[in-house]
């Protein structure tokens, strides 16, 4: 039997994270063969975020996240939005992407 990867980037943010997951869990049950990395973009102001990837590591073994580093947003500055540091810091992402080859 092959295996598949799956792969998800969630936006930063709670909400984002948590949907995300339940449909990878659905995918999950409805087969095994499936395992799933979210690559995660932490913003400080969240900080629920640590404790809901504790969780469902814990309780999933198909389930890996990863961190993505990146430069977090000021977001009192009037050209940024929560979005604006995303593609930032290229080399960055592209290091934590390598596994992926």
């Amino acid at each position: 039997m092959k295996k598949a990867e799956l792969v998800f980037i969630p936006a930063p943010g709670m909400s984002h994270l948590v949907s995300i997951v339940e449909v990878a869990k659905l995918l999950v049950d409805r087969d095994e063969r499936h395992s799933t990395t979210f690559l995660i973009m932490k913003l400080c102001f969240y900080s629920k975020i640590d404790s809901f990837i504790d969780s469902m590591s814990a309780t999933n073994i198909h389930f890996r996240f990863i961190d993505m580093p990146g430069d977090e947003p000021d977001l009192n500055h009037p050209d940024n939005s929560l979005f604006s540091f995303v593609p930032k810091n290229p080399t960055s992402k592209k290091k934590s992407l390598s596994w992926l080859v």
